[in-house]
C-alpha cells in the first residue's frame, strides 16, 4: 500500500528513487515559491486535510542510526528536521544533491519515502504527500556463533532496536509503505576513525501496510540458532526438587501456566523469616556437561508478593556445580537477579551478565569461569518470598549439551 503521491507527472514512490526536478507553473496551496533551489512538501491526512504542525525529518538514503560513520558520509545533511505550517507545508531550502528518505513523523500517523534530488537546474519544485497509521515489524536475525546481539535498523530513518541473544527483535511503529531494514554491528568505542569497525548480518526489503504487521527473518534460516527444551513442565515437576535453609521453605508443583500463557507450569512457593536463609528449586541432569560454549539459557517467569508490605519479588538463576564422590571439582555457583513481574516475561541468562565473585565466595558464588566447564544442575532461588510461576528452560549454543536426567524426585514424608 502506497502512500506518497509526488505531482508534477511524477510516478507514485513504490520503493523506487524519483528525481526531483524543476517546475513552473504550478503551486501548492497555501505555499509561497520564491527561493530558487527549494522544495515545498505539502502534507496530508487521510481524508485530505493539511496535516499542520507535523514534523518531517530529511536524512541521506544510506544513514543507519548509531552507525553514521559507517554507511554514509554524516557530514552531508544527515539529520535535518523540519515543521509544517497551519495549511500542512514545508519548505526546504539549499538541500545538497543526493539521494534522500523523507518521513514525516506525528502522534498517530506517519509517512516516508525516497527520493533523488539533483537541483542544478531547478528553480522550485512542489510535492505532496498522504501520511497513514504506522504499522509494525517484528522479526529475527540469524546470529552466527559467538554473536549475542545486534542492531537493527531502518535505513534512512532514525528507528533502531537491539536483538536478544536469540536474534529476536520488533520495531512497534513504523512509517507504512517500503522500508529497508539492516542488521548490523558498529563498534564505535574508539576516537581513532581506524579502529571502528563496521558488520553487515544482512538486510531485507518490506512492504509494510498502515495498522499492520509484518514478520520478517534476516539472514540465513539455516544457521538459526536452535533451543534445547531443558524443561516445558508439560509433563509435571517430577524431576526438581526443594531445598531450603532454616527459616525458610518452599514447594513446587505443576499447574496451568494461566495469565494468557497455555500448558502447564511450574508453580514455586517460597518463604523466608531470615535475611540469611534461601529456598531453591533445582533439577540435576546426572553428570557435569561442559558450557563454554554456552550462549544463553531462556526462561519464562511471572509471580506474586505474600506480603503485603513486601517491596520486591525476585529470583535468582544459579548454574551448580556440586561434585558428588567420584567427581574432582570443587563445589560452587555462578547466577543471576532478576526482578520478577505480575505478568509472563521472557527471561534471558548470558555467561557475560552473571554476576562476579566477590572475596569471600558469598552464598557460594564463585563466577561462571570457575564453573562453567563442570555444570550439573540448574537452580531457581526464590528471594524474599512469593508465588513464582516458571516456564519453558531452553538452552542454546550447547549444541552437545542433552539433560541426563536421575529418575524423578521422590517424596519423602
Amino acid at each position: 500500500m502506497k502512500y506518497w503521491v509526488w505531482k508534477l507527472g511524477l510516478a507514485a514512490l513504490g520503493g523506487a528513487f524519483v528525481a526531483c526536478s524543476s517546475s513552473a507553473g504550478n503551486e501548492t496551496a497555501g505555499s509561497s515559491m520564491e527561493t530558487e533551489n527549494s522544495i515545498a512538501l505539502a502534507v496530508h491526512l487521510a481524508d485530505g486535510t493539511p496535516a499542520a504542525r507535523m514534523k518531517i525529518i530529511v536524512r541521506p538514503e544510506g544513514y543507519l542510526p548509531g552507525a553514521e560513520g559507517a554507511a554514509v558520509d554524516s557530514t552531508m545533511n544527515a539529520n535535518m528536521n523540519f515543521e509544517t505550517d497551519d495549511n500542512g507545508v514545508v519548505e526546504f531550502k539549499d538541500l545538497e544533491n543526493g539521494k534522500y528518505v523523507v518521513e514525516a513523523r506525528g502522534e498517530s500517523m506517519k509517512g516516508a519515502a525516497k527520493m533523488e534530488y539533483n537541483g542544478e537546474d531547478s528553480s522550485s519544485i512542489q510535492l505532496s504527500m498522504n501520511v497513514a497509521k504506522p504499522g509494525s515489524v517484528a522479526g529475527q536475525v540469524s546470529l552466527p556463533e559467538g554473536v549475542s546481539t545486534v542492531s537493527v535498523g531502518v535505513e534512512g530513518m532514525d528507528y533502531r532496536v537491539q536483538t536478544d541473544s536469540l536474534g529476536k527483535f520488533r520495531f512497534a511503529s513504523l512509517p507504512a509503505g517500503e522500508i529497508n531494514m539492516i542488521a548490523y554491528v558498529y563498534n564505535d568505542s574508539s576516537s581513532d576513525s581506524s579502529s571502528k569497525k563496521f558488520k553487515d548480518y544482512g538486510s531485507i526489503s518490506v512492504e509494510l501496510d498502515a495498522g499492520e504487521q509484518e514478520n520478517v527473518f534476516i539472514g540465513d534460516s539455516t544457521k538459526m540458532r536452535k533451543a534445547f527444551v531443558f524443561e516445558s513442565f508439560d509433563e509435571g515437576v517430577d524431576y526438581w526438587y526443594v531445598f531450603a535453609s532454616k527459616y525458610a521453605s518452599g514447594t513446587v508443583e505443576s499447574e496451568d501456566a494461566g495469565k494468557g500463557r497455555e500448558g502447564k507450569a511450574a508453580h514455586f512457593v517460597c518463604s523466608n523469616d531470615s535475611n540469611a536463609g534461601w529456598v531453591l528449586m533445582g533439577a540435576s541432569f546426572g553428570s557435569a556437561i561442559n558450557m563454554s560454549k554456552l550462549d544463553s539459557v531462556v526462561f519464562w517467569a511471572r509471580g506474586t508478593r505474600t506480603k503485603e508490605d513486601q517491596e520486591e519479588l525476585f529470583i535468582h538463576f544459579a548454574f551448580d556445580a556440586v561434585p558428588d564422590s567420584t567427581d574432582s571439582f570443587e563445589s560452587g555457583k555462578a547466577w543471576i537477579r532478576f526482578d520478577i513481574d505480575s505478568v509472563w516475561t521472557r527471561y534471558v541468562v548470558l555467561p557475560k551478565n552473571l554476576l562476579e565473585s566477590d572475596s569471600a565466595n558469598t552464598g557460594g558464588n564463585v563466577g561462571w569461569d570457575s564453573v562453567k566447564t563442570h555444570v550439573n544442575k540448574f537452580s531457581f532461588f526464590g528471594g524474599v518470598g512469593g508465588d513464582i510461576w516458571i516456564d519453558d528452560v531452553e538452552v542454546y549454543g550447547v549444541d552437545e549439551f542433552r539433560a541426563k536426567m536421575p529418575d524423578p524426585v521422590e517424596e519423602t514424608e
